[in-house]
């Protein structure tokens, strides 16, 4: 990007332009860029159809979604009944996304948290929600994640909210974790 900018002082080109021809690479610039960023985002989701397509999904919900400094990078998802597919793919790899499954756990404790308005508010913005269930001591531990801020190793929880509940159903704790 600096040497982007730095170009028009290269030999003095720059300087003997006007502002108008440097307005008009600008736009040029920008309707260029704008239009692959269109055309990439048009495949990706066909990819991630694709995919929904071949394995013959309950699909909810379909989404593609641009990763940080390329057009050609994506992460796409599939929302089942069942659970979130994901991808992490370049759309100049010539090799098909190859899709992990992201289960939604059910059972009494995720049946119930949803039932909660904090959940269900978190669940009306979560677009591609996965419920998990885990047993700590006496306590039952239920987590809704959205798969859309999952970094790709999944080290990172991203946009959790958690409740927990004690060994008689009562909710001890509900919330987003560590904030």
């Amino acid at each position: 990007l600096g040497l982007l900018l730095l170009l028009p002082r290269i030999g003095g080109w720059g300087f003997r332009t006007s502002g108008v021809t440097f307005c008009r690479i600008g736009v040029a610039s920008l309707a260029f860029y704008l239009s692959v960023c269109t055309v990439s985002h048009f495949r990706a989701v066909g990819l991630v159809e694709d995919m929904a397509h071949e394995k013959t999904l309950t699909v909810r919900s379909v989404g593609a979604l641009p990763q940080p400094l390329s057009p050609f990078r994506w992460s796409g998802l599939v929302l089942t009944p069942e659970g979130v597919y994901q991808s992490w793919f370049d759309l100049l790899d010539p090799e098909p996304p190859r899709f992990e499954f992201f289960p939604t756990t059910e059972n009494v404790y995720v049946k119930r948290a949803r039932q909660l308005p904090g959940v269900q508010t978190y669940l009306w913005f979560a677009r591609f929600p996965v419920a998990r269930y885990r047993l700590q001591g006496d306590r039952h531990i239920v987590e809704f994640g959205d798969r859309r801020f999952q970094s790709q190793d999944d080290r990172n929880p991203g946009f959790a909210y958690r409740v927990v509940f004690d060994s008689t159903g009562k909710v001890l704790s509900e919330g987003f974790p560590g904030r």
